[in-house]
């Protein structure tokens, strides 16, 4: 999975970086990263690190030279693993489904429900000047009460 690690800088860095000269943005896997054997932090703390970097940003960036063909990290070991954690987590667990206009969510989400074993709450409509929200003919009145409190949350 390919990520732009600029995305997860703050400003001030993005900005430092932008001003280098023969500065190259690629993209890179984590996996395509080696890892030198100079590393002399601890590795304690990584998931802190990680939801700080997921809060804040990415506040300096990694360190990567590159050599015979290899991208080789030379600064940055506990902020790439951090970056490693974070990726772990998202990856495959997907728990949120957004759909173009609100017919195919009402498809989607019936077919997840009835099919699939999911509970539905919902559609949530967002973007309007007032929490609206959308319920079908078919709904009991667990979904009833769960989209009213949801909706309430949302004023």
């Amino acid at each position: 999975m390919a990520f732009n690690i600029m995305d997860l800088m703050n400003g001030a860095t993005r900005a430092a970086v932008e001003g280098v000269e023969n500065y190259e943005e690629i993209r890179l896997n984590l996996e395509e990263i080696e890892v030198t054997k100079h590393n002399r932090y601890s590795m304690d703390e990584l998931e802190e690190l990680a939801t700080s970097i997921l809060m804040d940003g990415l506040q300096e960036p990694l360190i990567i030279g590159r050599v015979n063909g290899k991208y080789l990290l030379s600064g940055g070991h506990r902020r790439r693993e951090a970056l490693k954690i974070l990726k772990d987590e998202v990856a495959g667990h997907a728990n949120t489904f957004v759909f173009p206009d609100l017919q195919s969510g009402n498809i989607g989400a019936k077919i997840a429900q009835r099919f699939g074993g999911f509970e539905l709450f919902g559609p949530l409509l967002q973007g309007l000047n007032a929490p609206i929200n959308d319920l079908s003919r078919g709904c009991n009145a667990e979904e009833v009460y769960i989209t009213s409190v949801l909706t309430a949350a949302m004023a």
